[in-house]
């Protein structure tokens, strides 16, 4: 087994990330018997593609590694470490092919139900990954805070007409803007699974802040959202306070027809059988 041991210094290389590796991958058949080890299987099969030390933890230090170390590789991971309930890689560059690993092997562990990739540069390339691959695995509980470049395409994790299990994601500091939150609210029109969505600390002016308070009038699903941090003015602050109050008033015509286009999307919806909701939360 030493062959599989040269690729214990990780190294991101996103040039592997090709066709081929992707059919190598998914093609695996873990154990679902020890996360890590089926982890390490694939990444044995990948030439090149090294062992993240946020899956696999050293035992040492990289300056404390010694050439006599590279010798009985078995030292210098712990195979064993816990992850209580959830997989968690703050901090680190997580490459694609790295990423889809996760994700494959994800998929023969129920018990694993948080994935937390925290500060790990992913890309808009790694959402659609994540999209694609995350509704077949038991992740409910997502943290993608200070990921800065996936404006383009986050709101795609939480779509449920496309299969998202999410029951909270959090989104803090990844630099978010107006254009992403509308995205993010035409996703969350129809209830779906999430039930929390973190938001601190973006770039989200007056104009996210009413999408998103009118977005509230609509879905029932959401039951925890924070903005703390953003550019809103109390004007936003007023249109939420509307958005939830049973004291509203008579609906505009413009409510109306929003109401009936939710409607005729919540008829599609996979997580309420066709119920329509709307109203008021």
């Amino acid at each position: 087994m030493e062959e599989i041991y040269n690729v214990w210094r990780y190294e991101v290389n996103d040039t592997l990330y090709t066709d081929e590796t992707i059919a190598s991958i998914t093609a695996s058949n873990g154990s679902g018997k020890n996360f890590r080890q089926d982890y390490l299987d694939i990444v044995r099969s990948i030439p090149g593609l090294g062992i993240h030390p946020n899956i696999i933890p050293r035992t040492k230090k990289i300056s404390e590694i010694k050439t006599d170390d590279e010798k009985n590789p078995a030292l210098l991971f712990n195979m064993e470490a816990a992850y209580e309930n959830g997989l968690r890689s703050k901090g680190v560059v997580m490459d694609n092919s790295t990423l889809l690993c996760i994700l494959v092997v994800l998929q023969k562990y129920d018990d694993i139900t948080t994935l937390d990739l925290a500060d790990s540069q992913l890309t808009n390339q790694s959402i659609n990954i994540l999209a694609k691959y995350l509704p077949e695995t038991s992740i409910t509980t997502l943290n993608l805070d200070y990921n800065k470049n996936i404006n383009d395409n986050c709101e795609n994790l939480i779509s449920a007409t496309h299969g998202s299990k999410l029951v909270s994601i959090s989104l803090r500091g990844c630099n978010l803007i107006d254009d992403t939150i509308k995205r993010i609210v035409e996703k969350l029109w129809i209830n779906g699974s999430l039930n929390e969505l973190n938001l601190f600390n973006n770039k989200i002016s007056d104009a996210g802040g009413h999408l998103l308070s009118r977005m509230l009038r609509y879905n029932h699903s959401i039951k925890k959202l924070y903005l703390g941090s953003n550019h809103m003015s109390s004007s936003s602050f007023i249109k939420f306070a509307i958005a939830v109050s049973c004291e509203y008033g008579p609906i505009s015509s413009e409510e109306k027809e929003e109401r009936n286009k939710v409607w005729k999307l919540q008829e599609k919806n996979p997580f309420t059988g066709g119920d329509a909701g709307g109203g008021k939360k």
